[in-house]
C-alpha cells in the first residue's frame, strides 16, 4: 500500500495521545513544583495564573 508515512494509523495516533497526556501531566507536576519552590519567594507572582 502506498499510503505514505507509516506513522499514520490507530497505533500512531494512541500513542501521540499518550505521549501528550505523559507530557501534560509532567508539566502540571513541574508547575506545581515551581508554584511550592518559587511561589514562597515570589509572592505575588502567581504561576498558576499564567494558564
Amino acid at each position: 500500500m502506498s499510503s505514505g508515512s507509516p506513522f499514520k494509523g490507530l497505533h500512531s495516533s494512541s500513542f501521540v495521545l499518550m505521549l501528550a497526556h505523559a507530557f501534560r501531566t509532567a508539566f502540571d507536576a513541574y508547575m506545581v513544583v515551581l508554584d511550592a519552590t518559587v511561589g514562597p519567594v515570589f509572592g505575588d507572582f502567581d504561576v498558576s495564573g499564567v494558564m
